[in-house]
């Protein structure tokens, strides 16, 4: 007999999410009867924590996020950080040295929060993000910061203004032996350390709460959240995925558009009920 499902981590953007950032209201009813069903609901995100859409942060039940693509796994109850994976005060200052010479706007994931250099992706955030990212924070030098505070970093995020930029940055990402670097479409790519990923962060989650992993549900859409398919017991694709990462996942549930999340979840609650 299969094992009950007592945990299910979600994807936000292009999960959780439709396409206007938003949490459609059937997803978030969802989610609040898997919590009334004793099912632990995990946001499982590439967002810094405090960039975690706003409704999430209020579900009532909430106990664990992991945040920054598995950098950082924090008891949002507590504050306590159970784990956090960072890229080194040390080399994430010298590898912004060396992209300042490049046409590119970075953000840092630092402590939960979302620090921009660049004044651009900084309002887009703040305009049109529903309110999510208001603890994030704009500076005029990411490495001065990086520098006096010396504070290892969750995640970086690169967005490329034209395609030499985009090359020349790729060639500079990849003689960096200990980054896991991933490009999310042509002009953006996310920056971690190698040992972070949703999946490994998930893993320790279970350890943590002593699960079974046969006792997860993971739902996702992008290529981070295979390491999480790979963990997880029961794994669900949302239709509006790649083929690659439908294919890799045990179901596939409607797109982010059609609360496709809500019927994944209703599932598991139908089925534990």
């Amino acid at each position: 007999m299969a094992r009950r499902i007592k945990l299910i981590a979600v994807d936000m953007d292009g999960t959780c999410l439709d396409n206007r950032h938003r949490v459609p209201e059937r997803n978030l009813w969802a989610l609040e009867q898997a919590v009334k069903a004793g099912i632990l609901v995990v946001p499982a995100t590439g967002r810094a924590l405090r960039g975690c859409p706003l409704a999430i942060r209020r579900l009532p039940g909430l106990r664990y996020a992991i945040t920054s693509n598995g950098a950082r796994l924090t008891d949002v109850q507590s504050g306590e950080t159970i784990r956090e994976c960072l890229i080194p005060w040390r080399q994430a200052e010298d590898f912004l040295t060396q992209l300042e010479r490049y046409r590119v706007w970075v953000c840092a994931h630092m402590d939960g929060a979302c620090i921009d250099e660049s004044i651009v992706p900084f309002i887009h955030r703040r305009l049109f993000y529903h309110g999510d990212f208001k603890g994030s924070r704009f500076v005029p030098s990411l490495p001065r910061l990086i520098r006096r505070e010396k504070r290892g970093v969750e995640k970086f995020q690169i967005f490329f203004q034209n395609r030499a930029a985009c090359q020349a940055a790729h060639e500079l990402m990849e003689r960096q032996p200990d980054f896991d670097f991933a490009f999310s479409s042509r002009w953006y790519a996310e920056i971690t350390d190698k040992k972070a990923s949703k999946g490994q962060a998930l893993a320790e989650l279970c350890d943590y709460l002593g699960l079974d992993r046969s006792e997860i549900m993971a739902v996702g859409d992008s290529e981070n959240d295979l390491s999480m398919f790979r963990v997880a017991g029961r794994s669900v694709a949302m239709a509006n995925a790649a083929d690659r990462i439908r294919r890799a996942a045990g179901e596939v549930t409607g797109a982010n558009t059609g609360a496709g999340l809500a019927e994944a979840v209703m599932r598991v609650v139908r089925e534990e009920s």
